[in-house]
């Protein structure tokens, strides 16, 4: 991996690493979405999407598309690093456990459905 070869790091400081930037740039991209979604299911009118992010803007300014980026990026960087470190290092002491070179489908099903179980219950106190 880049992180790995460029900065001389081991294999996990690399999954965390991809995690949190994964998780940082989902976070810093989706949560103005979800401000104009969120406020578009209160409002009383139905406004189209571009209407009501128009509204918003003429009202509060750009900082209205900010509301809860810290709380949403807190949890989407938890999740992004806990799910990345956990998967990797799990597939890898499993392959040389078993001697594998690939992992069974099961396996991989198993151990990224209970790596993303342990992330989401990990990031989930940012939630707000």
């Amino acid at each position: 991996s880049i992180t790995r070869n460029r900065l001389q790091c081991g294999d996990n400081i690399s999954s965390i690493a991809a995690g949190t930037f994964a998780g940082a740039i989902n976070a810093l991209l989706l949560n103005p979405v979800a401000a104009v979604k969120y406020t578009a299911w209160n409002s009383q009118i139905q406004h189209t999407y571009m209407n009501q992010l128009y509204s918003m803007y003429t009202i509060g300014g750009a900082q209205q598309f900010f509301k809860g980026m810290y709380a949403t990026v807190s949890r989407d960087v938890t999740f992004g690093a806990a799910f990345a470190y956990i998967r990797y290092s799990r597939r890898k002491r499993w392959q040389h456990h078993y001697a594998l070179d690939e992992l069974p489908y099961s396996y991989r099903l198993w151990i990224d459905g209970s790596s993303a179980f342990v992330a989401t219950v990990l990031s989930s106190p940012f939630n707000y």
